[in-house]
Protein backbone atom coordinates (compact mmCIF):
# COMPACT_ATOMS: atom_id res chain seq x y z
CA UNK A 1 0.00 0.00 0.00
CA UNK A 2 1.74 3.24 -1.15
CA UNK A 3 2.36 5.91 1.47
CA UNK A 4 2.96 8.67 -1.10
CA UNK A 5 -0.38 10.43 -1.44
CA UNK A 6 0.06 13.21 -4.04
CA UNK A 7 -3.55 13.20 -5.23
CA UNK A 8 -4.69 14.07 -1.73
CA UNK A 9 -2.02 16.28 -0.22
CA UNK A 10 0.09 17.76 -3.03
CA UNK A 11 3.13 15.87 -1.75
CA UNK A 12 4.52 15.98 -5.30
CA UNK A 13 4.77 19.76 -4.82
CA UNK A 14 6.02 19.71 -1.25
CA UNK A 15 7.95 16.62 -0.10
CA UNK A 16 7.30 12.98 -0.95
CA UNK A 17 9.77 11.82 1.68
CA UNK A 18 12.45 13.19 4.04
CA UNK A 19 15.03 12.49 1.32
CA UNK A 20 13.23 14.66 -1.25
CA UNK A 21 14.91 17.95 -2.15
CA UNK A 22 13.80 20.87 0.00
CA UNK A 23 12.48 23.63 -2.27
CA UNK A 24 11.75 26.16 0.48
CA UNK A 25 13.23 29.66 0.39
CA UNK A 26 13.00 30.03 4.21
CA UNK A 27 11.80 33.59 3.84
CA UNK A 28 8.20 34.83 4.04
CA UNK A 29 6.88 31.28 3.64
CA UNK A 30 7.96 31.06 -0.01
CA UNK A 31 9.07 28.11 -2.12
CA UNK A 32 11.70 28.44 -4.85
CA UNK A 33 10.29 29.68 -8.13
CA UNK A 34 11.86 30.69 -11.46
CA UNK A 35 10.80 33.09 -14.18
CA UNK A 36 10.76 31.91 -17.78
CA UNK A 37 9.43 34.12 -20.59
CA UNK A 38 7.75 36.29 -17.99
CA UNK A 39 5.93 33.35 -16.37
CA UNK A 40 6.57 31.58 -13.06
CA UNK A 41 7.58 27.92 -12.87
CA UNK A 42 8.96 25.43 -10.34
CA UNK A 43 12.78 25.34 -10.42
CA UNK A 44 14.21 23.44 -13.36
CA UNK A 45 16.78 20.70 -13.33
CA UNK A 46 20.31 21.86 -14.09
CA UNK A 47 22.37 20.21 -16.87
CA UNK A 48 24.34 18.11 -14.39
CA UNK A 49 21.08 16.57 -13.13
CA UNK A 50 20.27 15.02 -16.52
CA UNK A 51 16.97 15.36 -18.41
CA UNK A 52 14.64 13.87 -15.81
CA UNK A 53 11.28 12.87 -17.28
CA UNK A 54 11.40 15.54 -20.00
CA UNK A 55 12.56 13.16 -22.71
CA UNK A 56 10.89 15.02 -25.58
CA UNK A 57 12.21 18.52 -24.88
CA UNK A 58 13.45 20.02 -28.15
CA UNK A 59 16.69 21.59 -27.02
CA UNK A 60 18.16 24.15 -26.90
CA UNK A 61 14.90 26.16 -26.94
CA UNK A 62 13.03 23.75 -24.69
CA UNK A 63 15.21 23.12 -21.66
CA UNK A 64 12.88 23.39 -18.66
CA UNK A 65 12.22 20.25 -16.61
CA UNK A 66 10.72 20.59 -13.14
CA UNK A 67 12.88 19.56 -10.21
CA UNK A 68 9.73 19.15 -8.13
CA UNK A 69 8.47 15.57 -7.97
CA UNK A 70 5.99 15.93 -10.81
CA UNK A 71 4.81 13.21 -13.18
CA UNK A 72 5.97 13.91 -16.74
CA UNK A 73 2.44 13.51 -18.16
CA UNK A 74 1.33 16.90 -19.43
CA UNK A 75 -1.93 17.05 -17.46
CA UNK A 76 -0.21 16.35 -14.16
CA UNK A 77 2.51 18.88 -14.95
CA UNK A 78 0.03 21.68 -15.75
CA UNK A 79 -1.93 21.12 -12.52
CA UNK A 80 1.28 20.93 -10.47
CA UNK A 81 2.55 24.23 -11.91
CA UNK A 82 -0.72 25.98 -11.06
CA UNK A 83 -0.73 24.79 -7.45
CA UNK A 84 3.02 25.39 -7.08
CA UNK A 85 2.42 29.03 -8.02
CA UNK A 86 -0.64 29.12 -5.77
CA UNK A 87 1.46 28.39 -2.69
CA UNK A 88 3.51 31.56 -3.09
CA UNK A 89 0.38 33.58 -3.89
CA UNK A 90 -1.19 32.42 -0.61
CA UNK A 91 2.03 33.04 1.34
CA UNK A 92 2.22 36.60 -0.05
CA UNK A 93 -1.38 37.30 0.95
CA UNK A 94 -0.81 35.91 4.44
CA UNK A 95 2.31 38.02 4.86
CA UNK A 96 0.39 41.17 3.87
CA UNK A 97 -2.35 40.37 6.38
CA UNK A 98 -0.02 39.16 9.14
CA UNK A 99 3.37 40.92 8.85
CA UNK A 100 4.35 39.66 12.31
CA UNK A 101 4.21 35.99 11.27
CA UNK A 102 7.56 34.25 10.83
CA UNK A 103 8.58 32.08 7.88
CA UNK A 104 7.56 28.80 9.53
CA UNK A 105 4.02 29.91 10.24
CA UNK A 106 3.60 31.49 6.81
CA UNK A 107 4.92 28.41 5.01
CA UNK A 108 2.86 25.82 6.85
CA UNK A 109 -0.32 27.89 6.83
CA UNK A 110 0.06 28.51 3.09
CA UNK A 111 0.68 24.81 2.57
CA UNK A 112 -2.42 23.86 4.57
CA UNK A 113 -4.60 26.28 2.59
CA UNK A 114 -3.17 25.12 -0.74
CA UNK A 115 -3.85 21.48 0.11
CA UNK A 116 -7.34 22.36 1.35
CA UNK A 117 -8.20 24.12 -1.92
CA UNK A 118 -6.93 21.17 -3.95
CA UNK A 119 -8.81 18.66 -1.79
CA UNK A 120 -12.03 20.70 -1.97
CA UNK A 121 -11.90 20.69 -5.76
CA UNK A 122 -11.04 17.00 -5.94
CA UNK A 123 -13.50 15.60 -3.40
CA UNK A 124 -16.39 18.05 -3.57
CA UNK A 125 -16.38 19.17 -7.21
CA UNK A 126 -14.74 16.48 -9.39
CA UNK A 127 -15.50 13.15 -7.72
CA UNK A 128 -19.23 13.83 -7.12
CA UNK A 129 -19.65 14.22 -10.89
CA UNK A 130 -18.09 10.81 -11.45
CA UNK A 131 -19.25 8.84 -8.41
CA UNK A 132 -22.43 10.66 -7.45
CA UNK A 133 -22.65 13.02 -4.47
CA UNK A 134 -25.24 10.91 -2.62
CA UNK A 135 -23.09 7.78 -3.03
CA UNK A 136 -20.07 9.56 -1.60
CA UNK A 137 -22.04 10.87 1.38
CA UNK A 138 -23.57 7.43 1.98
CA UNK A 139 -20.15 5.77 2.14
CA UNK A 140 -18.63 8.47 4.34
CA UNK A 141 -16.21 9.77 1.72
CA UNK A 142 -17.48 13.35 1.93
CA UNK A 143 -19.66 15.31 4.34
CA UNK A 144 -23.21 16.41 3.61
CA UNK A 145 -22.37 19.83 5.07
CA UNK A 146 -21.48 22.77 2.85
CA UNK A 147 -19.83 24.59 5.76
CA UNK A 148 -16.70 23.88 7.78
CA UNK A 149 -15.92 20.21 8.30
CA UNK A 150 -12.98 18.31 9.71
CA UNK A 151 -13.06 14.60 8.86
CA UNK A 152 -9.30 14.13 9.24
CA UNK A 153 -8.26 11.36 11.61
CA UNK A 154 -4.73 11.93 12.94
CA UNK A 155 -4.55 8.32 14.16
CA UNK A 156 -4.74 6.92 10.61
CA UNK A 157 -1.53 6.73 8.56
CA UNK A 158 -2.05 8.60 5.27
CA UNK A 159 -1.76 6.07 2.45
CA UNK A 160 -3.49 4.79 -0.68
CA UNK A 161 -4.59 1.31 -1.65
CA UNK A 162 -3.15 -0.14 -4.84
CA UNK A 163 -6.72 -0.48 -6.11
CA UNK A 164 -7.07 3.30 -6.04
CA UNK A 165 -4.16 3.70 -8.45
CA UNK A 166 -5.59 1.02 -10.72
CA UNK A 167 -8.97 2.74 -10.73
CA UNK A 168 -7.41 6.06 -11.75
CA UNK A 169 -6.29 4.42 -14.99
CA UNK A 170 -9.96 4.36 -16.00
CA UNK A 171 -9.57 8.01 -16.96
CA UNK A 172 -7.57 6.90 -19.99
CA UNK A 173 -10.82 5.69 -21.59
CA UNK A 174 -12.28 9.24 -21.52
CA UNK A 175 -8.99 10.94 -22.40
CA UNK A 176 -8.88 12.50 -25.84
CA UNK A 177 -5.67 11.91 -27.78
CA UNK A 178 -5.60 15.50 -29.02
CA UNK A 179 -5.25 18.65 -26.93
CA UNK A 180 -7.27 21.61 -28.17
CA UNK A 181 -5.71 25.00 -27.57
CA UNK A 182 -7.83 28.10 -26.87
CA UNK A 183 -7.06 31.75 -26.23
CA UNK A 184 -8.23 33.65 -23.13
CA UNK A 185 -11.47 34.64 -24.87
CA UNK A 186 -12.37 31.04 -25.61
CA UNK A 187 -11.56 31.04 -29.32
CA UNK A 188 -10.22 27.76 -30.68
CA UNK A 189 -6.66 28.07 -31.99
CA UNK A 190 -5.27 24.67 -32.93
CA UNK A 191 -4.92 21.02 -31.94
CA UNK A 192 -1.79 19.13 -30.93
CA UNK A 193 -1.37 15.39 -30.25
CA UNK A 194 -1.16 14.69 -26.52
CA UNK A 195 1.70 12.23 -26.97
CA UNK A 196 3.79 14.98 -28.58
CA UNK A 197 3.78 17.19 -25.49
CA UNK A 198 3.91 14.68 -22.64
CA UNK A 199 7.40 14.33 -21.15
CA UNK A 200 8.07 17.78 -22.63
CA UNK A 201 7.78 20.41 -19.90
CA UNK A 202 10.05 22.72 -21.89
CA UNK A 203 7.18 23.23 -24.36
CA UNK A 204 5.00 25.05 -21.82
CA UNK A 205 6.80 28.42 -21.31
CA UNK A 206 6.82 29.27 -25.03
CA UNK A 207 4.14 30.90 -27.20
CA UNK A 208 1.61 31.00 -24.34
CA UNK A 209 1.35 27.20 -24.57
CA UNK A 210 0.64 26.72 -20.86
CA UNK A 211 -2.14 29.32 -20.95
CA UNK A 212 -3.67 27.88 -24.15
CA UNK A 213 -3.57 24.38 -22.70
CA UNK A 214 -5.14 25.57 -19.43
CA UNK A 215 -8.02 27.14 -21.36
CA UNK A 216 -8.48 23.90 -23.27
CA UNK A 217 -8.52 21.87 -20.06
CA UNK A 218 -12.00 23.18 -19.18
CA UNK A 219 -13.32 24.03 -22.66
CA UNK A 220 -12.54 20.77 -24.46
CA UNK A 221 -14.98 17.89 -24.13
CA UNK A 222 -13.75 14.59 -22.75
CA UNK A 223 -14.12 11.28 -24.55
CA UNK A 224 -17.06 8.91 -24.27
CA UNK A 225 -17.72 6.83 -21.15
CA UNK A 226 -16.88 3.43 -22.55
CA UNK A 227 -14.23 0.72 -22.27
CA UNK A 228 -12.08 1.87 -25.19
CA UNK A 229 -8.83 3.82 -24.99
CA UNK A 230 -8.31 6.23 -27.88
CA UNK A 231 -6.18 4.60 -30.58
CA UNK A 232 -3.52 7.33 -30.44
CA UNK A 233 -3.18 6.83 -26.70
CA UNK A 234 -3.16 3.03 -26.73
CA UNK A 235 -1.16 2.32 -29.87
CA UNK A 236 1.11 5.30 -30.45
CA UNK A 237 4.27 5.52 -28.43
CA UNK A 238 6.08 8.40 -26.81
CA UNK A 239 9.56 7.94 -28.17
CA UNK A 240 12.79 9.57 -27.20
CA UNK A 241 14.35 11.09 -30.30
CA UNK A 242 17.34 8.78 -29.87
CA UNK A 243 14.96 5.81 -29.57
CA UNK A 244 16.54 4.76 -26.30
CA UNK A 245 13.20 4.83 -24.51
CA UNK A 246 9.75 3.97 -25.87
CA UNK A 247 6.61 4.32 -23.79
CA UNK A 248 3.13 3.03 -24.61
CA UNK A 249 0.42 4.31 -22.27
CA UNK A 250 -1.75 1.21 -22.43
CA UNK A 251 1.25 -0.86 -21.32
CA UNK A 252 1.92 1.50 -18.41
CA UNK A 253 -1.62 0.75 -17.22
CA UNK A 254 -0.64 -2.89 -16.75
CA UNK A 255 2.38 -2.06 -14.59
Amino acid sequence: MPVATPVFDLSHIYKLSPETEDLRVYEKGQIIIEEDNGKLFPPSMTPDMGIGTCLLNERPREWRCNRANVNGAVGAVVIAIQFYRHHNYIANELHELNPCWDDERLYYTARDINIAVFTQIYFYELLPILLGKENMIKHGIISDSDGFRDMYDEDVLPQMTDEYHYALRWFHVIQEADIKMYDNDGYYLNTIPMVNVSLRTGFLPHDENLEKMTQGSFRQYGGGFDHIIDNDVSNKTVSHRLNKIRIKYSCINLT
